[in-house]
């Protein structure tokens, strides 16, 4: 059995590496060998044929006599010489003799067969990364608007006539967001992008009705928020805009015409930009944040908004 020592030996480095696989590989490998066996055609007798010996050096002659286990040459001078099947090299091996060319023609075959496995794995590993990236810029609209409406007044105790003026002056932002989005993984995929624009609300001088969806001045709160599905091809990427809804501040301020005692503070009300975050989401994990400020990338921030 010490002939077949290199068989088990070649078999088992061709398993080592993917032990998964092991029990598989090594079924693969005996059927094609059983397969392979019965195609084996030996060189004739008399035939001239060529060969090496273990130590690699080459030998020709006649082949005079095929054994199961051994070789006879006649060399050119006419010396018969006897090769035992381990003297041979491997592939002079596989030249004479049906099992050992049956074990060459099977491992090549399964060390095929081992690199599709591999290469399928590492496909189906790839398939199951997900993994994206976004950049933003930001670029903020401003637009302003003044309006001054006349109306005269009788006063009930003096019968004065005055001409009270109100002067409302409104003010527009509008933040515009540039998104690129990455795929960075060997697969197209499809990816949600979650954002939110934060607001402030401003109020004071003249209280005005607050609404019930209102805040207390000062405090910020989600003025606009969305979600987005973004499929993009394997290595690709995907540019997007979003704009927020406008954040408006009004300034109103009254002349009432007396030159005697000072106008009323104007009132100022109204909801001013205070940032926006960016989410890059897939399956419900975010990949990947980006925010105007690095208070809104906290996981705090992110589960007290979302």
């Amino acid at each position: 059995m010490k002939r077949y020592t290199f068989k088990l030996a070649l078999i088992l480095t061709l398993l080592v590496g993917n032990a998964m696989a092991a029990d598989d590989l090594k079924t693969y490998y005996e059927n094609q060998k059983a397969e392979i066996r019965p195609s084996f055609t030996a060189p004739q007798l008399g035939s001239q044929v060529s060969l090496r010996i273990a130590n690699g050096q080459s030998r020709s002659g006649i082949l005079m006599k095929l054994g199961s286990d051994s070789i006879t040459l006649m060399s050119e001078t006419g010396t018969t010489i006897h090769y035992k099947r381990s003297a041979l090299h491997e592939t002079s091996r596989a030249q004479f003799f049906a099992e050992d060319y049956a074990h060459v023609k099977a491992l090549e075959k399964t060390r095929q067969y081992k690199g599709e496995l591999h290469k399928n794995h590492l496909a189906q590993q790839a398939a199951e990364i997900h993994d994206g990236r976004i950049s933003v810029s930001a670029k903020t609209e401003k637009s302003s608007d003044k309006k001054v409406e006349k109306e005269e007044r009788e006063l009930k105790q003096s019968g004065e006539k005055r001409v009270y003026t109100t002067t409302t002056k409104t003010y527009t932002e509008q933040v515009n967001l540039n998104i690129d989005i990455y795929n960075q993984a060997v697969h197209p995929d499809t990816f949600s992008l979650e954002y939110f624009f934060f607001g402030q609300r401003i109020a004071k001088g003249e209280q005005t009705d607050k609404k019930d969806d209102e805040v207390s001045p000062g405090t910020l709160s989600v003025k606009d928020k969305g979600l987005r599905k973004v499929t993009i091809d394997s290595r690709g990427k995907k540019s997007i805009k979003l704009v927020s809804k406008p954040f408006i501040i009004t300034k109103t301020e009254v002349d009432t015409g007396s030159r005697y005692s000072s106008n009323r503070e104007p009132s100022v009300a109204g909801n001013e930009s205070a940032g926006w975050l960016v989410l890059l989401l897939y399956d419900g994990r975010i990949l990947d944040r980006k925010a105007s400020s690095s208070t809104y990338l906290s996981d705090e921030w992110i589960e007290k908004y979302r």
